[in-house]
């Protein structure tokens, strides 16, 4: 795979516009990650998406290591998340943030009692470590990301920590007070 993106990194770096496509193409889903991950959806995803695949194509001659490239696109990304974040804690806006009611035909009390079983959840899912939270969201992502791309978004040297910490961050949220019985 690394033979690959080197060549397509090449054939971009050369003015080859479909060896770019390729490349956005290939890593398309390490960005989208990253912008969920910091819980960016909507417009601000886009906008971080793009501006991240912007800056690569700013920077094709300048990168030296086409193998390390992952890293570099999830680095960029996270920098344009922060930005999105900063950019809208300035502005206030309730945008996107619509309460459904019950659908008229909908039994109160069961949605009554799924609303708490939501909040709930929410509400140990917030309990737990930054760490958790990013691995956990990373894994539930769609569409998927291959164990790679989680270790590489993650900053973890191989694999082989992502099943040991699942687990443990799914005892913890299944230990949580506020989840007990519901998961």
């Amino acid at each position: 795979m690394d033979d690959d993106v080197a060549e397509m990194f090449a054939r971009a770096a050369g003015g080859d516009e479909a060896a770019f496509g390729a490349l956005v193409d290939r890593f398309k889903n390490l960005v989208w990650a990253v912008a969920r991950n910091y819980g960016l959806f909507g417009a601000e995803a886009e906008d971080v998406f793009q501006i991240t695949f912007v800056r690569l194509y700013e920077q094709l001659d300048r990168i030296h290591s086409p193998q390390r490239l992952a890293g570099w696109l999830a680095t960029v990304a996270r920098h344009e998340c922060l930005a999105a974040k900063r950019k809208s804690a300035r502005v206030t806006s309730l945008e996107g943030a619509e309460l459904d009611p019950p659908a008229p035909h909908q039994d109160l009390d069961r949605a009554l009692e799924l609303d708490e079983q939501r909040s709930a959840i929410v509400a140990a899912f917030g309990s737990l470590s930054e760490q958790c939270q990013q691995l956990l969201r990373l894994l539930s992502a769609d569409p998927g990301l291959s164990y790679d791309e989680i270790a590489e978004v993650m900053g973890y040297p191989s694999t082989g920590n992502i099943g040991p910490t699942r687990r443990r961050c799914l005892q913890q949220l299944q230990a949580h007070p506020s989840v007990r019985g519901l998961l």
